[in-house]
């Protein structure tokens, strides 16, 4: 397997918690947005208690500024996703979910 950075908006319930849970499991490394901080911290201590990684960054995708801070956070934590976000990205956004 080549395991690959991911990053999930809405991650905080849903489809984006269940999207985030799987990645992990399947040795993926995703980087969590979503408004609640509180969930994300929650969801990461869930990955990393079953033997996974995560990372977080509140999120609010009606903000570019905060999106474009939200993808280089997601760069400068997980390196490679920097240098080919374009190549890697995926976005799980439940619409309303958050």
């Amino acid at each position: 397997m080549n395991p690959k950075a991911v990053l999930i908006t809405g991650a905080s319930s849903g489809i984006g918690d269940a999207t985030a849970q799987r990645l992990a499991g399947d040795g993926h490394r995703p980087f969590l947005g979503a408004r609640r901080a509180d969930r994300l911290e929650a969801l990461v201590g869930r990955i990393e208690g079953a033997g996974g990684t995560a990372a977080f960054r509140r999120l609010d995708v009606t903000d570019a500024p905060d999106i474009r801070r939200f993808v280089a956070t997601a760069g400068e934590t997980y390196d490679r996703v920097a240098r080919r976000i374009a190549a890697r990205l995926l976005i799980a956004q439940a619409a309303g979910s958050d």
